[in-house]
């Protein structure tokens, strides 16, 4: 481990390089902040302010900046993470007495090959006091050798062995070695054949060259590097670079390869799923929204959607962790905006469909609006000129050359085929103007027969409602009827029941002989029945009722029935409230339907209780 200590008076440069580097030449230094004391951690500024704050309790100090830079052996790499790094930098600031001041300690991640830290302090200690900088790197020394051998690490003491040295304290062809070492294990890590091994050597140091030796079988038998014109085998280099140990590191490196990357595929799997499992939550989240379900909304807010994010953020974690991860995120990121990209062009492709298409509806709706115009002038204009032209050829037989040349000649004729021609004009400046014409002539015939069938079934269905309504009102008439004549069954059990009779008064002789030789008339009736029938006649008809006590058949009956309707004469059938009755046509069909009735009792009525009987 080698530190390098400075004072100086500038905090703000002090603290801005550990995230941006020098200020002639920024690059970003991948800055992991590992501790703070007495400052905040929350941005660069607020570091140098608090810096600054602390500072001011001694104003007289000029070197109040306390800069070390802590730097490890390449072969400690492996053994140092960030929390190993941090408990180093910890034990190194309390040794050196800066554990009582404000203190910002960093790892930059930079360079691969050169694993170190940066502490930055204030010589102003918490107290107010000074923080003395004298003898400090003897003091570094010493407590450097004490924390390399607590904490394990490699020795920065020269030795006989070159390849422990870090490469600051070394030269000639032992730093072409340290130099070359550094590089092989920059470019080590990750390489799974040897041409990716040499490409990482190149691209960590374009001064090695690497040289291989193979046997007449193609087998790999050792390995040469040069630079600098110095020239070392694997081994010279180190027993860790011999092509033994090379092909075991390669061959370990495809495992670890091979078992990395089935486990990034695992994560990228589950991170997926996740992500599916995030995007479903918050779907949910808006549903419960729309349905004010703010309880359940809580609880999904608090519970469920943080720790699915949190999940998330682990295997999205796991996957960067990686080379091949990363390298999966980046096809990933590209398929995703290569498929935005298609879905964008997709959907401006499909803007342009739809415009070409609108434009060439609007194209079509006008060039068919010019073409009904002009086809219903052509539909006019040609029966015109067909009646025009019928009446030249009649005036022409019949000599009237006056007619045909006024019909011809003066203008009518020719005006209407000029009009003609115009419209004819107007369909063929058109595109497949002809065509689109005949294609609307068939549509109208079309929609007239369409027209026509529609009219005939609505007449067809108007006939059918008429019919059945018809069929339900004569069934209503029929059972009306039956219920009717349900009243003449049985013998009649009081006297009084009674028939209305109306009869043309024309044939009022012939039906009174037809009743005189039936009935027996009683005295007062026989006596003044004409003159009383006479009496009655209203709109030319007469109306009386008769009575029938005694029994009468129906077929005595029917007969009436039928020899009054054969004069003209109608028969109703009339309640005794004369108020409530309602006439009831008895027609020979309706009596005929129940020939088996018992008698009925029949009797017309006098002036008073005089009758006469069937």
């Amino acid at each position: 481990m080698v530190s390098k200590t400075k004072m100086g008076s500038n905090v703000k440069g002090a603290v801005n390089y550990q995230f941006t580097g020098y200020q002639a030449a920024p690059t970003d230094k991948k800055c992991e902040v590992l501790f703070t004391q007495g400052i905040r951690d929350s941005s660069p500024e607020d570091m140098i302010a608090d810096f600054k704050r602390g500072m001011s309790r001694n104003p007289d100090l000029g070197l109040a900046v306390w800069h070390t830079s802590l730097s490890f052996n390449p072969a400690d790499a492996e053994k140092l993470d960030s929390a190993k790094m941090l408990e180093i930098g910890l034990a190194w600031a309390k040794g050196m007495g800066l554990d009582k001041t404000q203190l910002l300690i960093v790892r930059h991640h930079d360079r691969k090959d050169n694993q170190h830290l940066h502490l930055v302090a204030s010589r102003v200690n918490f107290d107010g006091k000074t923080i003395k900088d004298g003898n400090v790197r003897m003091r570094s020394l010493g407590l450097n050798a004490t924390i390399e051998k607590r904490f394990g690490l490699t020795t920065s003491i020269k030795s006989s062995q070159p390849e422990l040295q870090h490469p600051e304290r070394v030269s000639g062809p032992d730093q072409a070695k340290a130099e070359i070492r550094q590089a092989l294990g920059y470019a080590e890590p990750g390489a799974t054949t040897l041409p990716e091994l040499w490409t990482g050597l190149q691209a960590r140091d374009a001064d090695v060259e690497a040289r291989e030796r193979r046997d007449a079988a193609g087998m790999l038998v050792g390995v040469s590097f040069s630079k600098n014109g110095y020239v070392f085998t694997g081994s010279e280099i180190g027993r860790a670079w011999s092509s033994k140990a090379i092909e075991e590191k390669l061959e370990m490196n495809r495992e670890d390869r091979a078992a990395a990357e089935q486990q990034t595929r695992a994560a990228m799997a589950a991170m997926a799923a996740e992500q599916a499992h995030v995007v479903e939550l918050k779907s949910r989240v808006e549903q419960e929204f729309d349905r004010s379900g703010y309880t359940r909304v809580a609880e999904l807010m608090s519970g469920q959607l943080p720790a699915a994010e949190q999940r998330l953020q682990e295997f999205r974690a796991q996957v960067e962790a990686t080379p091949y991860g990363r390298s999966l995120l980046a096809e990933q990121r590209t398929r995703e905006l290569e498929q935005a990209r298609e879905a964008e062009l997709a959907q401006a492709a499909e803007l342009v469909r739809v415009a070409q298409r609108q434009a060439a509806e609007a194209l079509e709706a006008e060039q068919l609006g010019v073409i009904r115009v002009a086809m219903a002038g052509i539909h006019t204009e040609r029966p015109l000129i067909a009646d025009l032209q019928e009446r030249v050829a009649q005036a022409e037989k019949q000599g009237d050359y006056f007619l045909v040349a006024e019909l011809r000649y003066g203008g009518q004729l020719q005006a209407a085929e000029q009009r003609l021609q115009g419209f004819q004009a107007q369909v063929d400046a058109i595109p497949n103007g002809r065509v689109l014409m005949a294609e609307l002539e068939a549509q109208q015939e079309k929609e007239k027969l369409a027209k026509a069938q529609r009219e005939e079934q609505a007449v067809r269905e108007a006939r059918e409602a008429l019919a059945e309504q018809a069929a339900q009102r004569q069934e209503v008439r029929t059972r009306s009827e039956l219920a009717e004549l349900e009243k003449f069954r049985g013998p009649r059990q009081q006297k009084g029941d009674y028939l209305r009779l109306q009869i043309p008064a024309e044939r009022l002789s012939e039906v009174w002989n037809y009743l005189d030789t039936r009935v027996e008339i009683g005295r007062n009736w026989q006596a003044d029945s004409n003159n009383m029938l006479t009496d009655r006649v209203i709109d030319g008809k007469i109306s009386f009722n008769i009575r029938y006590p005694d029994e009468c058949s129906p077929e005595k009956l029917a007969n009436l029935v039928q020899f009054l309707e054969e004069n003209g004469g109608e028969v109703y059938e009339r309640p005794d409230d004369r108020a409530q009755r309602e006439k009831w046509l008895v027609t020979w069909q309706g009596i005929h339907r129940a020939p088996s009735q018992p008698a009925i009792d029949i009797s017309l009525p006098g002036k008073s209780n005089d009758a006469f009987e069937i």
